[in-house]
């Protein structure tokens, strides 16, 4: 069986499991939705009945308050990667520090970029000095914080770094944040850059990962007005659902918020060390809810259908370009 671009991907599996299927490889909150989501959506449930919002109003601003920016700065789209899509095709070239998430590369195929990819260092780290040796002027550059699948982060100090050389070379950095709420961090890459106008920088989150929605397809990001622009002129008009729209006045609850934080660093370092245990194992030292694992002396595809057969399923690593067969990636979960 070909081996799926994305984690999450239960129902190819369903008919090799004996039971139900524990799915260790989609990257969501193991705490769920925010109470209060349901019973609000079935209070508005009536909402369906119009048209969205073409200018998503409502949601703009319930966004914008959580981010805590002008909610003439906020895209919205079906799902982050909407937004990653309208972002790509207004550039020719397309810089990748690989291994990386698999749509930067499939969306920049689609509107035929040319494509360069820089590989990472030994660790999986980011070549930061290759890295800006390779940008030139129009050049859009992706990276991902927390990065996927390492669960890497960028300091502030490698994050400015980057983008005074972007902002040199008139190139552009989109940051995709879809994992930012799971990080542990000193900074806030929103902050940093709106003081900056967001000039040469787009910031994506989404309520897919932390908030436990995938299901809904929520993505919004954070630009500067010549990007809304162009993102504006080529989505289309109500790709987000009445739904999502409704969701955004409960998902972005501090209580929730800071409970799902605290569960996810005390498991994150509890599961880690626990790997460490295991002979042939060798976690990375992750930032977000998912643990990239290296193993020694056996196969991701032996250890994948090992598992498999125990109702278990992991994320195998052998489409991201450089980790060879030898990688899987696990989720944080609840026991």
């Amino acid at each position: 069986m070909n081996i799926p671009h994305h984690g999450g991907d239960i129902y190819s599996y369903e008919q090799f499991n004996t039971g139900e299927l524990i799915d260790f490889s989609s990257n969501i909150n193991p705490l769920g939705f925010p109470d209060g989501l349901k019973s609000g959506i079935m209070d508005r449930f009536e909402d369906i009945l119009a048209y969205p919002d073409l200018e998503y109003r409502e949601l703009k601003q319930n966004i914008s308050d959580y981010l805590k920016v002008n909610k003439n700065n906020v895209a919205v789209g079906n799902g982050a990667v909407e937004i990653i899509d309208a972002v790509i095709s207004y550039f020719k070239r397309l810089i990748l520090v690989e291994p990386c998430f698999s749509e930067y590369r499939l969306r920049g195929e689609v509107h035929k970029l040319e494509i360069i990819s820089i590989n990472s260092k030994e660790d999986l780290k980011i070549p930061i000095k290759e890295l800006k040796e390779t940008i030139i002027e129009g050049d859009l550059l992706i990276l991902t914080n927390p990065h996927n699948p390492t669960g890497f982060t960028l300091t502030k100090d490698e994050i400015l770094e980057i983008y005074m050389h972007v902002l040199e070379k008139d190139a552009y950095l989109l940051l995709d944040e879809a994992f930012f709420e799971f990080a542990n961090l000193d900074y806030n890459s929103i902050e940093i850059f709106k003081s900056l106008g967001f000039s040469n920088v787009g910031i994506i989150r989404a309520a897919t990962k932390f908030f436990a929605l995938p299901g809904m397809r929520l993505g919004y990001g954070v630009f500067d007005d010549e990007m809304l622009e162009k993102i504006n002129k080529t989505t289309l008009p109500w790709t987000v659902n009445s739904f999502a729209v409704i969701a955004s006045n409960y998902i972005f609850n501090w209580d929730y918020i800071n409970k799902s934080r605290e569960f996810i660093f005390h498991e994150r370092s509890r599961f880690i060390e626990e790997l460490n245990k295991i002979k042939g194992v060798y976690p990375y030292i992750s930032n977000s809810n998912y643990i990239l694992i290296k193993l020694e002396g056996i196969s991701e595809n032996m250890v994948f259908q090992n598992l498999l057969k125990n109702d278990i399923l992991v994320r195998r690593c052998s489409n991201y370009k450089n980790l060879f067969g030898t990688h899987i990636r696990v989720a944080i979960k609840t026991a």
